[in-house]
């Protein structure tokens, strides 16, 4: 990775981490009831991409966990 010059991969990554690391903290902080209420506000309030469930769910399943 190039630092002045990431791949449009690693800005998706960057980006998607940082909507995760979010939704775990709203999820910890008793916000939301679970992912995937995160997971539906995301994909209505953002351009998340529609039928990817979101990005919770989504790093829940490529972590192993149960979102």
């Amino acid at each position: 990775m190039d630092a002045t010059n990431p791949t449009a991969e690693e800005i998706a990554a960057r980006l998607t981490a940082a909507i995760v690391a979010e939704g775990k903290a709203i999820l910890s902080d008793g916000i939301a009831l679970c992912a995937a209420a995160i997971d539906l506000v995301k994909g209505h309030g953002t351009v998340y991409p529609h039928g990817r469930r979101g990005p919770v769910f989504e790093a829940a399943q490529q972590s192993g966990a149960s979102g």
